[in-house]
């Protein structure tokens, strides 16, 4: 319902129309810019919605020269209402602060390769699915080096050797932290995952002694891995390969070998750090909402990692009819769908970003609210975007929803007199760290339709 159905009084529409035609000073729009006196009367109404599920960004930059992503996830996701996705992760291995001297030129003989065993930490705080999945993980060696000075979107594979050089199989992720011991002495580093490789590696690379001399020659040997992670359902694995300090045995390659004692060599990860994504959405509920918009007047779908951003238009809200209306608050609401067989996945995202459309090119930029909360550090309290709860008396959960606090825009709209339809964008916060998904009542469900709500005043 709109101002003019809801308010229909004769002497509402005579005050109305003598308001259009009359002050257009735009310092009239806004929150707090009358006293309280010369307002008239304040009213709340609703504004229809037309939402729709869109695809999210194709591709994702993962790294350049003025950009490396730590955060690289590995699994897969089976989700029956939004398809099927892999992550893959790329690392390249470089010299220690030392170079290493395997050849023992007095005995003229070439160290025994113990074991070879890459060690890469996780963050614990990004790991998405179910944490007793099976995890099955394959490290392959690329056959050539990524270029440091290069620029990969998440789209982009590299070719590896046909064979793994190492797996770990059937193996639950341990979240706590790790301790690696050495001929007697233990060191703690953060939780990781630990991938034996084959001792064929080690002796590849304790054999070529040019290999030691520089990492240009290093990674001739060695240009990098990919790791493949497919677990037995719904599990992905954050690993975060922040280079780390030469005590720190996480996000290293370490060779054990001995010549007349027991030693180690262990090689820092650094350079080009990459994610392969490949997505599914067939016979998924995503694919039937982006080929059949009107579904989004029931359910909508967004996820992050480019997955599926959310459209959202206001045809009713036409600006320039609403002449000096004084704005105090815009606000969007939507609850959190309840869906049948949903509980692996009922933990939806915590941030969603808001992107508003530019009238001259149509090109997305970030919604004014959003960079006015976040520029006072309150993007939770000024602009919205986390779920929150709402209970019952005996505590029990009603629903989840999000709010978004969109008063400055539509603020600036009655400034310019717009009589466009209003264009808004959800998307995830973060896109390249969050691979979370949340299902939307659309803005015809019969108890919770997402509504857009103001709140504003007639002046006197």
């Amino acid at each position: 319902m709109n101002v003019f159905q809801r308010l229909n009084s004769s002497l509402f529409i005579a005050c109305f129309a003598l308001l259009i035609m009359s002050c257009n000073d735009p310092s009239i729009v806004g929150s707090g810019l009358l006293d309280d006196d010369l307002v008239q009367v304040e009213f709340t109404d609703t504004f229809s919605i037309v939402a729709t599920t869109i695809t999210g960004v194709d591709s994702i930059l993962t790294y350049s020269d003025i950009q490396v992503t730590n955060d690289v996830f590995i699994g897969e996701i089976d989700d029956q209402y939004f398809g099927t996705q892999t992550f893959d992760g790329f690392f390249l291995p470089g010299l220690g602060a030392t170079n290493p001297s395997y050849y023992d030129y007095d005995n003229e003989a070439f160290p025994t390769v113990d074991s070879v065993v890459l060690i890469l930490n996780i963050d614990t705080s990004l790991y998405f699915g179910d944490k007793d999945v099976l995890h099955d993980v394959d490290v392959f060696l690329l056959e050539e080096e990524p270029d440091f000075d290069g620029e990969y979107y998440s789209n982009q594979d590299f070719a590896t050797d046909a064979t793994p050089i190492g797996e770990n199989v059937d193996f639950k992720v341990d979240f706590e932290d790790y301790q690696f011991i050495f001929d007697g002495d233990t060191t703690e580093t953060a939780a990781s995952i630990r991938l034996k490789l084959d001792n064929s590696l080690g002796e590849m690379i304790v054999m070529d002694t040019f290999a030691a001399a520089s990492d240009t020659l290093f990674r001739d040997l060695v240009p990098g891995f990919k790791i493949v992670n497919r677990p037995d359902a719904t599990g992905v694995i954050s690993l975060d390969l922040e280079t780390k300090t030469l005590l720190d045995r996480g996000n290293k390659l370490f060779v054990f070998y001995t010549d007349t004692i027991s030693k180690f060599y262990s090689y820092p990860l650094g350079g080009v750090r990459h994610l392969y994504n490949e997505k599914d959405r067939t016979g998924s509920a995503l694919e039937e909402a982006l080929s059949t918009p009107s579904i989004g007047d029931s359910l909508l779908l967004i996820q992050g990692y480019g997955g599926a951003d959310i459209k959202l238009e206001f045809p009713t809200a036409r600006f320039e009819a609403l002449g000096n209306v004084l704005l105090k608050k815009a606000e969007i609401e939507m609850t959190v769908a309840s869906l049948p067989g949903d509980d692996e996945f009922d933990n939806p995202m915590r941030i969603i970003y808001i992107d508003s459309e530019d009238p001259d090119d149509g090109e997305r930029e970030i919604v004014i609210d959003l960079v006015n909360a976040s520029n006072a550090s309150a993007i939770t309290s000024g602009f919205g975007g986390t779920v929150q709860e709402e209970r019952d008396e005996n505590d029990e959960l009603v629903r989840r929803f999000y709010t978004f606090n969109v008063t400055a825009y539509f603020q600036q709209l009655l400034k310019e007199g717009s009589d466009e339809t209003g264009v808004l964008y959800l998307e995830a916060a973060s896109p390249e760290l969050i691979i979370g998904r949340s299902v939307i009542y659309g803005a015809g469900h019969s108890t919770y339709p997402m509504k857009l709500k103001f709140t504003y005043s007639i002046p006197n």
